[in-house]
């Protein structure tokens, strides 16, 4: 993480470019289906820490792709009136957000507020109503954003959806310093803990410590089980995916994503993935010479870099783990898919998902699918739907 925010904002970085991609891959489909659950069509996008909306070396900011987008969105033939609440505290920095985004805030489409998110949350959610909402929280360091911060997103019983940067690294920083083997001092340890609190919503994150050493994976699952003992949502969904500082090293943070909507998980799942691709085709040159030098075995090589048959054979072992723990369990075709696509987060398409459903249903021996009630054609192919109900021969 860069030292102060005057450095931050002289070039974007790739994990930075990195979020505002995903963004985009995922509202620009996910707007039609919010626009649906309100019948004015009105969308809301709140950015709580907007930053300045463009960096030193002319590289946009989440406020200018959302612009773009709101202006797309009502250019559509169903269009969606997408309206992006921007909050900034920094004087500075919201000079320059208000500046940039001139052009929106003319029209309407853009509304920027100085002050905290913690501020204008509050005000914000009385205004829009019951209008469908989308949140962005990029803190800039993970003190900046508490867990008590999100609880009032949480409670909205109108369409929400939150998805939050959370910087792991610095928070595994934290876990490692408070350990009861660090030689940190008492004094810094107790500031940790209460930042770590804060972090958590609880003292949830103290069963971390107990172990010699903590995954990224963990911390996310202990704030995620945070956010299902606050949520009065009726249904609940939280996905994650860890973003790298370049492509297949160093990890930066983990975007952490809450929707109530199945359709939420597939298309930010699909995002994740073409985000992937975009980055791996632009960044990665030499990525056959890695192959070929075999720096890497099957199962560490990240997902991305592997043959399409790869891929599939990866999924098919993942739908099979599935049929193994629930044995002699009919599913649906669209629920199996679902669950390997949650297993999965982030590195198979919905249509590589259903791909590898498919070469399980035309395998000639066990481990397989089976479809109830349903006869091959001529030519040997099974064709299902999303309603077929399908078991696993293992």
């Amino acid at each position: 993480m860069p030292r102060s925010t005057d450095q931050f904002w002289k070039a974007a970085e790739d994990w930075s470019r990195r979020k505002h991609l995903i963004l985009s891959y995922y509202l620009t489909p996910a707007a039609p289906k919010l626009r649906t659950q309100n019948p004015d069509r009105r969308v809301f996008i709140l950015d709580g820490f907007a930053g300045r909306g463009k960096y030193d070396d002319g590289s946009l900011g989440s406020p200018l792709y959302m612009g773009q987008l709101s202006d797309q969105c009502r250019g559509w033939k169903s269009p969606v009136e997408l309206t992006i609440i921007n909050i900034e505290p920094d004087t500075d920095s919201f000079r320059d957000l208000d500046s940039c985004t001139k052009q929106w805030v003319d029209k309407g489409y853009i509304i920027n507020r100085q002050g905290t998110f913690q501020q204008y949350l509050p005000v914000i959610l009385t205004q829009i109503g019951a209008a469908p909402l989308f949140v962005f929280l990029d803190p800039f360091r993970p003190s900046h954003l508490s867990f008590d911060d999100i609880v009032p997103l949480l409670k909205r019983t109108a369409p929400t959806e939150v998805c939050i940067v959370f910087h792991t690294p610095a928070v595994m920083r934290m876990l490692d310093a408070i350990r009861p083997t660090a030689r940190t001092p008492g004094k810094t340890k107790v500031g940790l803990a209460e930042s770590l609190d804060n972090v958590f919503g609880s003292g949830r994150w103290k069963s971390l410590i107990s172990a010699q050493a903590t995954t990224p994976d963990e911390i996310i699952s202990c704030l995620a089980d945070e956010v299902k003992t606050r949520v009065r949502w009726g249904s609940l969904y939280i996905c994650w995916h860890g973003i790298q500082a370049r492509y297949g090293v160093g990890l930066k943070y983990h975007i952490v994503f809450l929707t109530r909507h199945p359709d939420g998980v597939r298309l930010m799942n699909d995002a994740f993935v073409k985000e992937q691709r975009v980055v791996y085709e632009t960044t990665t040159p030499t990525k056959t010479l890695r192959l070929d030098l075999g720096f890497e075995d099957e199962d560490t090589r990240p997902v991305v870099e592997r043959t399409e048959v790869e891929r599939l054979q990866s999924l098919c072992d993942t739908l099979v783990a599935i049929g193994q723990e629930s044995p002699g369990k009919t599913w649906r075709r669209s629920d199996l898919a679902f669950e390997s696509i949650s297993r999965r987060f982030g590195d198979f398409s919905q249509t590589e998902h259903r791909k590898a459903i498919d070469i399980l249903l035309h395998r000639q021996s066990a481990p397989k699918l089976v479809a109830t009630n349903v006869q091959a054609k001529k030519t040997g192919r099974i064709v299902t739907n999303e309603s077929t109900e399908l078991h696993f021969l293992l």
